[in-house]
């Protein structure tokens, strides 16, 4: 007869990583396929767990959308270093996007087909870009020079990820992206 193989034990309990995990599909689903598409059930799957447990932490798909932007958003990256050189990061940064990996521009805009997400969005947007921002950018109009960077950022990624344009050469695309480093800077310039 044939032993039988012991049950291989089951993986250890530890929350914090369990969290991470589910940040971290989470991130990725709602950057890629949206809040809409995103479902609790394919995130679990990919964080390698039950889906009682996504619920168990962040109550709903709501709650995990909200802690999923808030893990992403990181104004902080973006204000550090050079003030000088703020609108060469944040192009760079925008510039280098794609569809596939974790954006929390890319979370927000396709969050807006969604009323719940989107008052989400629109919170998170204020508190954890907008006013930050605009303490870094001081001076004149500071809040409304934090909007207009926003709004450069979120209507070059509209057409960089969701509405791309065909057809366009690397000189085309160098050129878009100096003018976009260009005007994001203007506005911490106060130009």
């Amino acid at each position: 007869m044939t032993p039988v193989p012991a049950p291989t034990p089951p993986r250890p309990r530890n929350a914090d990583r369990t969290r991470e995990d589910i940040l971290r599909a989470a991130c990725h689903a709602f950057s890629v396929h949206g809040y809409a598409q995103a479902t609790v059930r394919q995130i679990a799957s990919d964080a390698g767990i039950n889906v009682a447990l996504v619920i168990r932490y962040f109550g709903s798909k709501e709650g995990l959308f909200e802690a999923a932007l808030l893990e992403s958003l990181d104004i902080d990256r973006l204000i550090a270093g050079d003030r000088n050189a703020f609108g060469d990061r944040l192009a760079h940064l925008l510039t280098n996007a794609s569809g596939d990996s974790p954006n929390p521009l890319a979370m927000m805009l396709l969050a807006t087909s969604d009323i719940a997400a989107r008052a989400v969005t629109l919170k998170r947007l204020t508190t954890h870009v907008t006013v930050p921002l605009a303490r870094w950018l001081r001076g004149r109009n500071a809040r409304e020079r934090a909007v207009r960077i926003t709004m450069l950022s979120s209507g070059y990624l509209t057409y960089q990820l969701l509405l791309p344009v065909a057809d366009r050469s690397a000189a085309d695309v160098s050129a878009t992206r100096e003018w976009l480093a260009n005007a994001l800077q203007d506005q911490v310039d106060c130009r």
